[in-house]
């Protein structure tokens, strides 16, 4: 499957050497892009458990949490409301399920008042309830420092 943008995005491309060169002279860059790295690890492998192990329910308001978070932290929205332009058949390759599934699960969650999804707006209406439905809980993100699972395992 091919990278795709739902967005308008930047790509940079930087060669290895110069990226190990930057690191080498410059150590709040290495940290930096250490820091990136072991985010990414996190990352991943919360949405490894999320295609592997939760239901279609959890999966979607684990994305739309996960979503609200990031739209947050940068400043392209609030954790109650973002701009999410995506169909449900982008939403079904994000979460590993089919179109059918998704709409059905996007009924669901409207259904329940937790979550809506518009005209490429998602509107969260119970913040407390999305995220109990998609077993969600930030720190994964790495937002407030080290990783729980780094800290434990040093």
């Amino acid at each position: 499957m091919a990278l795709a943008a739902l967005s308008g995005t930047t790509i940079l491309h930087i060669r290895h050497a110069d990226l190990r060169r930057a690191a080498a002279k410059h150590p709040g860059v290495a940290e930096a892009l250490w820091r990136d790295c072991v985010a990414d690890g996190s990352m991943f492998s919360e949405w490894v458990v999320n295609v592997g192990r939760r239901d279609a329910m959890s999966r979607v308001a684990h994305l739309f949490c996960e979503m609200a978070i990031r739209c947050e932290q940068a400043g392209q929205g609030h954790r109650l409301s973002f701009s999410l332009p995506i169909t449900q058949t982008d939403l079904a390759d994000a979460t590993g399920m089919t179109g059918v599934h998704v709409n059905r699960t996007l009924k669901e969650l409207r259904m329940r008042s937790a979550v809506e999804l518009r005209s490429g707006t998602v509107t969260i209406h119970d913040w407390d309830q999305l995220a109990k439905i998609g077993n969600f809980n930030a720190a994964y993100m790495l937002l407030d420092g080290q990783s729980p699972r780094i800290t434990e395992a040093a």
